[in-house]
């Protein structure tokens, strides 16, 4: 919350108070008498009200110093009613009655004084706290942001480079023996690249464009294998206009390579992607290599950074489902979205 919005805040609560103030008054006074008692006791609960709005700080934020600060200003508040009865008292005896006796009218108003001075403690300490909770929830929200770009960062960088080796491998291998499959590597090569080094650093991006890398990717992987029927994708659905943080899906593809066996009956990888009206579904299904570690972490590949990922980015409008048989690792992700 910034100083003009906190400062409108306060603007709009005297004002309020003002309103409300002067109407119960003005009724019982009237002319100069008005205007005196209601500039002085608006100053005696704004002096009240700020000095508990600028003493609250997190500094309070545990039970011992909540408790000190409680019953300091409650025995304040007592105090300092002593002086707001004294003062409202002497207004009206100077303008009222001169024949009024300081002491037969001084309760009244000490009694008032406690009432309006604790009232002002109250808001006083409550708009603070609010001020302050606020403002911890947006500072919360941008170093969540900042968490995200982090981990997208690492994501990109952690993206396996043993699988840019082999793929640079299988291109001077090609180039040996002067493939036409060279030219379509590099060509692949190097729409990933760009897509990691360029197009993956924003908040959002286009789902077409997420499933064009996911496809160069999977070509890139397909060179690796002689049986092309290996890798099996589908997708179904209209996926124009609907827009996905990069780098989304790409860490469950490339785990079901670096864990899929490869004697597997094709297709050995199974990706598929159905685009609904409000949700995108994702399912991956791999078999696993034999004692594969991940059989026996259930986490394997930086799950639980994934899934803190996926909190940060969709809250609650995502669910994962991850099923781990025998010889095959399946993983359901579904994602909500509201077209955009």
């Amino acid at each position: 919350m910034n100083k003009k919005q906190i400062i409108v805040i306060h603007i709009v609560f005297w004002t309020l108070d003002c309103l409300a103030y002067g109407t119960a008054v003005y009724q019982d006074n009237s002319g100069f008498l008005f205007l005196y008692s209601f500039i002085v006791r608006r100053i005696l609960d704004a002096s009240m009200f700020y000095l508990c709005y600028f003493i609250v700080s997190p500094k309070l934020y545990s039970f011992k110093n909540i408790t000190i600060y409680v019953i300091s200003f409650l025995i304040f508040i007592g105090l300092y009613s002593i002086l707001y009865g004294y003062i409202n008292a002497s207004i009206s005896i100077h303008f009222v009655n001169q024949k009024l006796i300081l002491g037969d009218i001084f309760g009244s108003y000490f009694r008032t004084g406690i009432v309006n001075l604790f009232t002002m403690f109250v808001f006083g300490t409550f708009l603070k706290i609010t001020i302050l909770w606020y403002n911890a929830g947006l500072k919360q929200k941008e170093i969540e942001k900042e968490n995200i770009k982090n981990e997208l960062a690492s994501l990109r960088a952690q993206i396996n480079p043993h699988f840019f080796f082999n793929t640079l491998n299988n291109i001077k291998s090609f180039a040996s023996i002067n493939s036409d499959k060279t030219l379509y590597i590099i060509d692949k090569l190097s729409e990933t690249m760009s897509y990691l080094l360029y197009e993956s650093s924003v908040e959002k991006i286009e789902f077409e464009k997420e499933i064009e890398f996911i496809k160069n990717y999977l070509e890139l992987q397909k060179i690796r294998y002689n049986n092309p029927d290996y890798i099996e994708l589908t997708i179904t659905g209209d996926y124009l206009n609907i827009f996905t943080p990069p780098l989304l899906f790409i860490p469950f593809i490339e785990n079901a390579f670096k864990h899929g066996d490869k004697m597997a009956p094709s297709p050995g990888i199974k990706i598929n992607f159905n685009i609904e009206e409000d949700k995108i579904l994702f399912e991956i299904n791999n078999y696993l290599k034999i004692d594969d570690g991940i059989k026996r972490n259930k986490g394997g590949f930086g799950l639980k950074n994934i899934i803190r990922r996926l909190d940060l980015l969709f809250d609650k409008n995502y669910s994962i489902e991850i099923n781990n048989s025998s010889n095959q690792y399946n993983i359901k992700l579904t994602i909500y979205y509201n077209g955009n």
